[in-house]
């Protein structure tokens, strides 16, 4: 065991505990399951039989009880008139039988709903209250039995489901003469007392014809369906009986069905088996082997863990060590396990930290003397700079210079490159985008003078761009830059430039476009590849003055906001530059 790695000893230790657990909770429940399956069966038939004895009963009572209606010497009568030939004997003895005969129907029979008699001869009376003329036609009235009820149809009104059932009889003197007897009967009253069975929290009650329409269903949207087929039709010839089925995830469900001679009513219970086996008692059984095995097994571990603290103690303390600078200490490295590589590791870090801290302090160094000599330079940089005033001072004169002898061209030139030199040595960096497109209207004032025939179009809301965030020179250099690659190096003369300005969703987005010639699919395909890379992993470019207006943008503003290469062609580039609002 002592030459065993830690993981082998682990895993050992934990098979040896769980293999008689496992095959326990294996043969527990393979009986539970089979038990559970049997007694939810036999339950399951008796309830169906029960149920559909319930309706069976039901009929017969109605069945007698409308006995007397169709012996009924006035309804006997009916029988035999045509109302087409005898119009005043069939519309008098209608008047008597609504009378005589109806009252004593309804009377204390809150389930039936309406009802009517009718002819072979057309003669038709009752007092259906649902639909217009009755509830439903029988066109076939072969397919009505002469001693029992047959049920017809399951509709709706006002959302109550009626069921209508029919029964034929004969004229009894003459036995020429054939009747329908056609009640309408409220099925929630019917049915009441299958609402009252529970079968679990996904269980469902059905109650089905000999057509396999749904005539209830504990879920009441699927009243008045048909029935999908099932395996009840491996179950024909069958009245009773029980069987397993599967859905469309692999979950057992018990089927219980009770088909009735009487009325051909199929009462179905469906029951999901995992509704059986989440009973209180068999969880909790369940629940304490569990907690007695894991118990075990949390004892085994730590008494095997308890013999790994001194090893890690050990190396623990030689961690602290390290930790306050102590990077000459050694942990043994004689073991072959886990805690024998581990101590390996450990020394082998401690002396990469030390090679390290040796490997930074000569970085250190160099980059202290990088700093001396970049501040030197800035030194000789500022020494060399023009004083802004005398700059200013001297674009002054110029231009009174220009006023006085009324050369204007001079003068808007001299006065717009004074404005551009004063945004240009502003410190202040961001700034709104009003500022910029100022910045560039200056800028453009002194290329038109340059290019008389140059086109500018400038279309955007004036308003809307002092809410836009901005960076200052980020807008001058891409216009520039059409003038310098998409013209100048070209040897095109200027003849256009347009600037675009809307609101998108994520901000405010400015096109800048130019017909000169652009650059080749492949070049445009790597810079816009280039720029949409993060701001750490890009690369600047050679030949691209747009990479430092992007980064700029980018590290200050984040995505989605920066540059994009619209299009790019000989006939001119489309650039787009994103900008969040304020």
């Amino acid at each position: 065991m002592k030459t065993l790695s830690i993981k082998t000893k682990l895993l050992l230790l934990i098979f040896l505990l769980l293999l008689p657990y496992l095959l326990f909770n294996i043969f527990t429940y393979i009986r539970l399951e089979k038990q559970i399956e049997v007694n939810a069966m036999h339950y399951s038939e008796q309830l169906v039989q029960q149920l559909n004895s319930r309706l069976d009963t039901y009929f017969d009572d109605l069945e007698r009880s409308s006995l007397p209606i169709i012996v009924h010497p006035l309804v006997q009568q009916l029988m035999d008139i045509s109302p087409e030939k005898e119009d005043y004997p069939y519309f008098h003895l209608s008047e008597r039988i609504r009378e005589e005969v109806i009252p004593s129907v309804i009377f204390d029979r809150p389930e039936i709903y309406g009802f009517k008699i009718v002819s072979d001869q057309g003669a038709t009376i009752g007092n259906f209250r649902g639909l217009q003329n009755g509830s439903t036609s029988v066109n076939n009235w072969d397919e009505i039995p002469n001693h029992r009820y047959k049920i017809i149809e399951v509709h709706y009104l006002d959302s109550a489901p009626i069921l209508t059932i029919a029964r034929k009889f004969w004229s009894t003197p003459s036995y020429r003469h054939s009747g329908l007897l056609v009640f309408e009967l409220r099925l929630n009253h019917l049915t009441q007392h299958f609402t009252e069975v529970e079968l679990g929290p996904s269980g469902f009650l059905q109650v089905i014809d000999e057509n396999g329409q749904i005539l209830f269903h504990s879920q009441q949207e699927e009243a008045g369906q048909l029935m999908e087929t099932t395996n009840l039709e491996m179950s024909k010839g069958m009245n009773t009986g029980s069987f397993i089925t599967r859905n469309d995830k692999n979950a057992k469900r018990i089927v219980s069905f009770d088909r009735s001679g009487l009325t051909g009513l199929t009462v179905i219970s469906q029951i999901p088996f995992e509704d059986l086996t989440a009973k209180p008692i068999v969880r909790h059984i369940n629940t304490w082997i569990h907690l007695a095995f894991i118990a075990m097994i949390i004892i085994g571990v730590s008494l095997f863990s308890f013999s790994l603290t001194q090893s890690v103690s050990h190396l623990q303390k030689l961690m602290r060590q390290a930790e306050t600078g102590n990077l000459h200490v050694r942990a043994p490295d004689n073991r072959q396990d886990e805690i024998g590589r581990l101590n390996r590791s450990f020394n082998h870090m401690v002396g990469q930290i030390r090679h390290l801290i040796e490997v930074i302090h000569k970085s250190e160094l160099r980059e202290k003397e990088g700093v001396i000599r970049q501040r030197e330079a800035m030194l000789l940089a500022m020494q060399s700079q023009i004083n802004p005033h005398f700059l200013y001072n001297t674009l002054e004169i110029i231009n009174s210079y220009a006023i006085v002898q009324e050369v204007m061209p001079i003068s808007r030139m001299a006065t717009a490159l004074g404005e551009m030199f004063r945004y240009s040595f502003n410190e202040q960096a961001k700034v709104t985008l009003q500022d910029e497109m100022d910045h560039v209207s200056r800028y453009l004032e002194i290329q038109l003078e340059r290019y008389p025939k140059l086109e500018v179009q400038q279309v955007f809301d004036y308003d809307d761009l002092k809410a836009v965030k901005a960076i200052r020179l980020i807008v001058q250099p891409i216009v520039e830059n059409a003038f310098k690659h998409g013209y100048s190096k070209h040897f095109l003369k200027p003849d256009y430039i347009g600037i675009f300005g809307e609101a998108c969703q994520d901000g405010y987005k400015i096109t800048i476009s130019d017909r000169g010639k652009g650059m080749d699919p492949r070049r445009l395909e790597q810079y816009n590849e280039l720029l949409h890379q993060p701001p750490d992993e890009q690369v600047q470019p050679d030949g691209i003055g747009l990479w430092n207006v992007h980064q700029r943008i980018r590290l200050t503003y984040g995505k989605p906001y920066g540059l994009t290469i619209i299009k790019s062609g000989a006939h001119g580039t489309d650039i787009e530059l994103k900008l969040p609002y304020a």
